[in-house]
């Protein structure tokens, strides 16, 4: 994906504590991939889409290392009930504005 094509969809979303870059993805089949283009020099990339349920499910992904900004998205995704692991984690929430920790989206 070119990246003026990824700037065009990409906006910053707060998760938990941190401004991030999302997009809005439904494909599973890139949601890694976005999630980790999204993630360099930021503390975490976050795809995230309405499931056919009603829910939202959000896919984070981070990149980490030293002198990396990335930090441990499993517990990030903990706070949303969710899991994973450091780099790779995930939560399904029933409203984008269920919680004070999603507070509200915007354009990047």
């Amino acid at each position: 994906i070119p990246e003026g094509r990824l700037e065009k969809f990409k906006m910053l979303m707060k998760i938990g504590d941190y401004w991030v870059p999302a997009i809005n993805c439904s494909d599973p089949s890139i949601v890694s991939y976005l999630g980790n283009r999204l993630a360099h020099n930021v503390p975490f990339g976050a795809t995230f889409y309405l499931q056919g349920n009603g829910k939202w499910k959000f896919s984070l992904r981070s990149v980490m290392g030293e002198g990396l900004p990335g930090v441990d998205v499993s517990e990030v995704a903990k706070q949303f009930g969710g899991g994973g692991h450091k780099e790779a984690a995930g939560f399904k929430i029933d409203s984008l504005f269920e919680s004070k920790k999603i507070e509200y989206v915007k354009n990047s």
